[in-house]
């Protein structure tokens, strides 16, 4: 019968291996999520970076467009300069479209605030250097963000341009210039935020220099979720995280809470499944216990004779009936009685052993079933265990009882046939006993 330590053992080791089942779980859960949630900044930062890529590949086309269509092949003179911007002005607001022969801004959509003033991009201190590095590198450069002349901040986009004629001989610079405004309105930044989003929107040189576009600085970004795009000579770098952070302290939190609440529950039927289980066992011992001698009673007699023959090997009943006990009820009164019965009963028990069981089936009345193979011990040994009288409160009183054997198979194969054969035998024994004396 499980007790009320092994029940507290059994909830207590419940509860801990169920906690550490549920951390396990809700790590791999947590992990899972962090996963998805980073993999859904992901999508969003991949989708703003294609956004930049398809608006800047857009703009430096429009550099090679510009020098293609506005410079004439064979003398090397700006033609129809005014239409061809404003055709390639058309779909993109707030665009300056720039030729500098021998790097001097001499073309320009919309003008110059002071026409007359031209701008040498080599003599100017903040362009000298952008326009240096696409004259030796032959590639085309990105700049910015930066004051425009213009009076808002934005980019430039310079491509050397050399002569058709003489691939070696420098022209000059088709330059698109558009601000940070149109820029950032492009790529829609402003719904991150409005996405629960902390962003970065940064420039990286190829020399490590980085350079704020947009957002908070980069070393503000705690395990970022980054997008980039690349430019000739630098890169456009977006990242992300939630504005809340990743919130690892709080998802742990919830997971213990959560694995402890759930084994707490786990702990608490548990202990209230075995308490039941208990409280049945100890119902069906009440109902299959006799609550005098606390053997078992008739109602467990059939069941376990029933399982044994099932088992198959040989095995014996012994029906026991004590006789002239009615008149130790009569002369001494029940009590008496009932102390003879527990006293016929502490004689018997020791001379079985763990493969045989005793039965109460009422009254004066018992049954022990054993192996065949020990019938005959079990008699002799019970009838040197009852040879002596019962002290019963001082007063001896001698045991005088009858006994009747069946032996399953030769005797039946099914209970209630042994249980006939041994009950007809036993009265046969008593028959005899009385008339011999």
């Amino acid at each position: 019968m499980t007790n009320e330590r092994t029940i507290w053992r059994i909830s207590l080791g419940g509860f801990f291996l169920f906690w550490a089942l549920g951390l396990l779980i809700g790590a791999f859960l947590m992990q899972r999520s962090y996963e998805q949630q980073r993999q859904t900044i992901a999508a969003l930062a991949t989708e703003k970076a294609n956004s930049m890529q398809n608006l800047l590949d857009g703009i430096m086309q429009r550099t090679y467009l510009l020098a293609r269509l506005a410079i004439d092949d064979a003398t090397g003179d700006v033609v129809f300069f005014q239409r061809v911007a404003e055709s390639l002005r058309q779909d993109a607001s707030m665009l300056s479209l720039q030729l500098a022969p021998g790097g001097t801004v001499r073309y320009s959509l919309p003008p110059q605030p002071h026409p007359r003033s031209h701008i040498n991009l080599f003599e100017r201190p903040e362009r000298r250097e952008e326009a240096l590095r696409a004259l030796n590198s032959r590639k085309i450069t990105f700049s910015g963000p930066l004051q425009l002349t213009q009076g808002y901040a934005g980019f430039i986009v310079r491509r050397p341009v050399y002569r058709r004629w003489n691939p070696q001989e420098f022209w000059g610079f088709s330059i698109v210039v558009f601000s940070l405004k149109d820029f950032l309105d492009y790529i829609n930044i402003v719904s991150l935020p409005q996405a629960g989003m902390v962003f970065s929107l940064y420039r990286q040189d190829a020399d490590g220099r980085k350079s704020l576009i947009d957002g908070v600085p980069p070393v503000k970004i705690s395990s970022p979720v980054s997008a980039q795009v690349n430019l000739p000579q630098c890169t456009l770098t977006l990242s992300l995280m939630p504005a809340g952070g990743w919130s690892f302290g709080a998802r742990i939190a919830v997971v213990v809470t959560v694995a402890l609440l759930a084994a707490l529950l786990v702990a608490a039927l548990l202990r209230a499944w075995f308490t039941l289980a208990q409280q049945k066992r100890s119902l069906e011992n009440l109902v299959d216990l006799d609550p005098l001698t606390n053997l078992r009673n008739r109602r467990s007699l059939h069941s376990s004779i029933e399982r044994r023959c099932r088992a198959g090997k040989p095995f014996a009943l012994l029906y026991i009936d004590l006789n002239k006990f009615k008149n130790i009820n009569n002369t001494y009164g029940h009590q008496m009685g009932d102390s003879f019965l527990l006293g016929f009963v502490q004689r018997v028990l020791p001379c079985l052993s763990g493969a045989d069981v005793m039965f109460r089936l009422g009254g004066d009345e018992f049954l022990i079933v054993c192996p065949h193979a020990v019938l005959r011990q079990r008699l002799t040994d019970m009838e040197a265990a009852l040879r002596a009288p019962l002290e019963v409160n001082g007063l001896p009183l001698p045991c005088f009882y009858s006994v009747g054997i069946a032996v399953y198979p030769e005797d039946g194969l099914q209970p209630e046939t042994l249980l006939q054969c041994a009950d007809e035998r036993m009265y046969e024994d008593k028959k005899r006993r009385q008339d011999a004396g």
